[in-house]
């Protein structure tokens, strides 16, 4: 019997992006469900996928994947994938990360791992401290002032949301992310192109194209972004 699992994510390019490099499907239908897109692509022969984006504004995301968890019955595993921000200054875009502990505001929460699913499935992460805030960095040396005083290696804007609504269903869940920026870089803030489920917002991109074309190109290559570690290996 196939096992269910959902891979949640902020936004649909991240999930897309998951889903091409997975699998041959170039065309991907998105089912709209009022707060949560969804998708429910055969990617590998043991698992059924469910492809769940919840955006990235903050209660618009707890009520998202509230709302999918209670549309999806039976469901084996959540994975939460997608791009984090590399704190430390050897950090490199691409790193991959298992988040196992995550700092709430200012209250670190060590992630309890079930393995439910297959051990493999889970990465070797290069690092697996997330700080869940959402913030932008003007340069690297702030960066290194977040890291110096959280103790995190990442950061992610929306693992936090995810947390606090898993917490209070009995399935099973990992973050697993790659690095967008790593800690000496400065990389294009994708989030503030997005609407409240996580699609681009084609009216923001194009005034980007018009007001600031070194951003529109960068947003053009963001499909070309490819994480050091895919998840491909461990799922076999």
């Amino acid at each position: 019997m196939q096992k269910r699992v959902m891979f949640i994510s902020g936004s649909v390019w991240e999930a897309e992006l998951f889903i091409q490099r997975h699998s041959a499907i170039t065309h991907i239908p998105w089912e709209d469900q009022k707060t949560f897109l969804y998708s429910q692509p055969q990617l590998f022969d043991d698992l059924q996928c469910i492809f769940v984006v919840t955006g990235y504004d903050a209660l618009h995301a707890k009520k998202a994947l509230t709302d999918a968890l209670e549309q999806f019955q039976c469901i084996d595993y959540v994975i939460g994938h997608g791009f984090c921000t590399g704190l430390i200054k050897h950090s490199e875009a691409g790193d991959s990360v298992w988040i196992k502990q995550m700092m709430l505001a200012s209250h670190p929460e060590i992630l309890q791992q079930p393995h439910t699913i297959p051990h493999n499935m889970h990465p070797s992460p290069i690092w697996t401290k997330a700080l869940a805030l959402k913030k932008t960095f003007s340069n690297e040396i702030e960066k290194a002032a977040v890291y110096a005083s959280s103790n995190m290696e990442v950061m992610d804007p929306i693992c936090g949301i995810w947390y606090k609504v898993l917490m209070q269903s009995p399935v099973a869940f990992s973050f697993i992310k790659s690095i967008f920026d790593g800690g000496n870089e400065l990389d294009l803030d994708f989030h503030v192109y997005l609407d409240a489920k996580g699609q681009f917002e084609p009216l923001t991109v194009l005034k980007k194209s018009i007001t600031k074309p070194f951003a529109a190109i960068d947003l053009h290559h963001l499909k070309n972004l490819e994480p050091k570690s895919s998840l491909k290996n461990h799922m076999k």
